[in-house]
């Protein structure tokens, strides 16, 4: 593995083992790893009760709903102001894919991919677009698989249907958000375009589209916090709320990890 694929790996280990599900089970492993100490066990029990205090925090649903809704809420701001006259150029990003040959082409794509490429598909058939750019290489550190996801998304659209004459492009080279971006720069330049990711991943991709400066009009789906009056049931802990959380924290990640990315980059320049 290159330097490259080394920082790769090192970047998303960190950051599963901060989003709560990776905290929780950080905290059980250090907590049994000392239990036979008896000197320790203090610290076990410490270690025991934050496990179980972040498990059902993030785990119920008004706390999974804020983390998502801070980040949700910010998908429109601005952004339905955008004059979209003349644009014909619509960007897609997709959001994993799963290995394995032998399975339908639909269920070897994440759940966050269908939603945008459903969502592409549709603007593709009545917005008037004329190019279609479909984003995502592979995410494993080399970069290396089988079939990319965007290959992946295109046979699935084929499937679905798409507008004859559509222009296709496809970026199969990027392993993450960011190298999603720069894919995109190299391809449409200062060409505005439609990007449709999902509503959570759309600050971080909107941040780095004006660092990177690219014109994109914003068109976001997959929304996962809605608006309703909680009940005592939903402050029960429930897998999928912790996964609203996972999903939430590990924005919050890539968001602060890339603006302290562009500080330092600008110190090192000014220097």
């Amino acid at each position: 593995m290159d330097i490259s694929g080394l920082l790769f790996s090192i970047k998303k280990g960190i950051s599963l083992l901060f989003i709560p599900s990776g905290m929780v089970f950080i905290l059980l492993f250090l907590g049994f790893f000392i239990w036979p100490m008896k000197r320790k066990r203090g610290m076990a029990k410490t270690f025991f009760f934050m496990a179980f205090l972040i498990y059902t925090l993030c785990s119920s649903a008004p706390v999974a709903n804020i983390l998502v809704k801070g980040l949700e809420s910010h998908s429109f701001d601005g952004y339905l102001r955008a004059d979209t006259s003349g644009i014909d150029t619509l960007a897609v990003l997709c959001g994993g894919m799963y290995q394995g040959d032998g399975r339908p082409v639909i269920d070897r794509l994440t759940p966050y991919t269908r939603l945008r490429l459903l969502k592409a598909w549709e603007l593709c058939r009545h917005g008037g677009i004329k190019t279609l750019v479909i984003v995502g290489g592979c995410s494993r550190p080399d970069g290396r698989c089988p079939v990319s996801e965007a290959r992946l998304g295109l046979d699935w659209l084929k499937e679905l249907g798409l507008p004859s004459g559509l222009n296709i492009i496809l970026e199969e080279k990027s392993r993450d958000t960011e190298e999603n971006i720069k894919g995109l720069q190299g391809i449409l330049g200062q060409r505005p375009f439609f990007l449709v990711t999902s509503a959570a991943h759309m600050p971080r991709v909107m941040w780095l589209c004006q660092r990177y400066s690219l014109k994109p009009v914003p068109v976001p789906c997959n929304f996962l916090a809605g608006k309703y009056h909680w009940t005592p049931w939903d402050i029960w802990p429930n897998p999928l709320n912790l996964a609203k959380s996972d999903l939430a924290i590990h924005e919050y990640i890539g968001i602060l990890w890339n603006y302290v990315k562009y500080l330092v980059g600008r110190g090192l320049l000014q220097h």
